[in-house]
């Protein structure tokens, strides 16, 4: 079984679950007129025929209890259709009145863990971003660019073993988790624990991308998944 696990072999063709698609009738627009779960649902139930199981709508059982009968990418433009409604229901204003921040190149995780923590159910707002240089010379910059470019760079910083909050695993993919002795590296662990999630939704919520190799025994542990001797390979 291990062996198996590991190879990722494919038992079922692509299209397998296309049965179970037309069965029950499934398209990835139905799926946007739905909040996204733990908001109530719409009030104008004219605008699409709601299905109910267990007192949960049908499309939102679908997204719970089979995933797996919509393909990655039309997961991805669920959520992004999701977002872009929390970023309408938010009402974040005028980009040029967000966030302020003034962040050092040399203590880029730092001054954005000094900054941005505090706020924390504020992040849904605009950053405006400023970089000072080694010099201390502000740089030149605006708009959505330096803004990527500070999450991008905040996240490889920040999760860089270099850092102390996270280790390599020993095999090839060098992937990510936390670092057992990360309370003896850097002060307020927890915290700064909390923040790089915050980091991970802020960048989630502005659906941007970023290389990020976390470990799947980590990843399971988040997702509350059982961790079997078959992840072990990756560990060590």
């Amino acid at each position: 079984y291990g062996s198996l696990q590991q190879e990722n072999i494919s038992f079922f063709p692509s299209d397998h679950w296309n049965y179970l698609r037309s069965v029950l009738k499934l398209n990835v627009n139905d799926f946007y007129p739905l909040k996204p779960p733990g908001q109530d649902q719409i009030d104008d139930e004219t605008s699409m025929e709601i299905y109910s199981i267990d007192n949960t709508s049908f499309f939102q059982t679908i997204l719970t209890h089979l995933p797996f009968s919509l393909t990655t990418e039309e997961k991805v433009q669920i959520l992004h259709e999701w977002l872009k409604m929390e970023h309408e229901n938010k009402g974040r204003g005028d980009p040029s009145q967000g966030i302020s921040l003034v962040i050092r190149r040399n203590f880029f995780v730092q001054d954005s863990f000094q900054k941005l923590y505090p706020l924390k159910g504020n992040l849904h707002q605009y950053f405006k971003i400023e970089f000072v240089n080694q010099e201390g010379l502000k740089e030149a910059g605006i708009g959505g660019g330096v803004f990527k470019e500070f999450l991008t760079t905040l996240i490889r910083e920040a999760f860089s073993p270099q850092f102390g909050l996270f280790s390599n695993t020993s095999n090839p993919s060098r992937s990510l988790y936390p670092n057992s002795m990360a309370m003896l590296l850097q002060d307020a662990v927890e915290p700064k624990y909390e923040f790089l999630g915050m980091i991970c939704a802020k960048l989630i919520y502005e659906m941007n991308l970023a290389e990020l190799p976390l470990a799947n025994f980590f990843l399971k542990q988040l997702l509350s998944h059982p961790v079997t001797i078959g992840d072990l390979a990756e560990y060590d």
